[in-house]
Formats: C-alpha cells, structure tokens, sequence
C-alpha cells in the first residue's frame, strides 16, 4: 500500500530486501513476534497502525494455526473448539502483548512524529480513503518523499486494501498500469 502510494520500497523487521532507502518498515515489536531493528535510533517518525484486540487477537491465532499446519497466509479460519481454548489459555497474556506495543510506539514517538491510524477505520468502505490520504500526507512531511495525487489514493487503497472484493468481482483498473504500480 505505501509502496504503491509513493513508489518506495517497504521492508520489515525480518526482511528489509537488500534496500537502505526505505519509507517504512513493518513491525510487531517489542512482542516476542518482533525484533528490534538495527539503526532504530535514526527513525525519525512512525505510522502506529492498531487494531483493537477483539479482532487483532483471534487473527493473530488464525496466523498461528495457518503457520503450524502449513497453510498459505490469511486462507483459513481455526476451528472454533481450538481457537476457544487457545484464547482460554492465552488472552490476558496476548492482550498485555498488545498493550505494551502500542505503548512502546506511543511512548517514543510524538506529535507531529506519530501518526495512529485505526485498522478498522483504515479498512471500512467509508472512511478507508480518507484515512489512506491522511496517511500519504503524513509520509510525504518525510525527506524526500512524495506520494500520488490525492485523487489518485482513493484508487490505490480500493486496488490494495479491498483485493479480496476485486479478485471476487474480477475487477481491474486503468492505475495498475499506470507509474509502476504493482498488479495485486
């Protein structure tokens, strides 16, 4: 989505693919899940993106049953008599994971610095545009960086964000094509 917004490379905390000149990087630190990245003093601005554990939660579990049972990503739902006791088991713990990241972010980036972008609002039909042009705003106050028109971000995060509705529905549009944006 970033890439596509501003035609830099993204990286994350495992992989940064042989790039230095990143415009983000995706992390779950400080979880267990995370780790910290090298050279971490010289970032100088984070998008904190939060989902509320009540989904952030059962769809770190997903990923786990689809990693352990060797299931393509974000494929499969658990079965629901796992998922009960795994939460059963685990959710205080998983929800002091939670909040302890976002404390980490919220504590050592501020202000103009830190922008907290809500998972659900980013996602929802309505508001989801609006939230992808704030954060294209937010990227382009970073050295060197720009991002496509606000006119064309609407488009980029329907062909991103929504990829599941368009493969559903077949749906392409003529800004895959155009400016090197990638074909999802």
């Amino acid at each position: 989505f970033i890439e596509a917004m501003t035609g830099f490379v993204t990286g994350d905390d495992f992989q940064l693919n042989g790039h230095e000149n990143i415009v983000s990087i995706k992390t779950h630190y400080p979880s267990n899940e995370g780790r910290p990245l090298p050279g971490s003093k010289a970032i100088p601005r984070a998008i904190l993106l939060i989902r509320h554990p009540l989904y952030s939660i059962p769809s770190y579990f997903n990923f786990l049953y689809e990693y352990q049972n060797g299931l393509e990503g974000h494929s499969t739902r658990a079965p629901l008599e796992e998922w009960i006791k795994w939460r059963n088991d685990n959710f205080d713990r998983q929800l002091q994971v939670w909040l302890r990241h976002t404390e980490y972010w919220l504590e050592n980036f501020k202000g103009s610095n830190r922008l907290v972008v809500q998972y659900e609002r980013l996602t929802d039909d309505e508001s989801g545009p609006k939230v992808a042009n704030h954060i294209a705003r937010f990227l382009e106050q970073s050295n060197g960086v720009s991002s496509r028109s606000s006119t064309e971000i609407p488009c980029i995060w329907n062909m991103i964000v929504k990829y599941k509705n368009n493969q559903q529905a077949g749906q392409t549009t003529d800004l895959q094509s155009k400016r090197g944006v990638p074909k999802y």
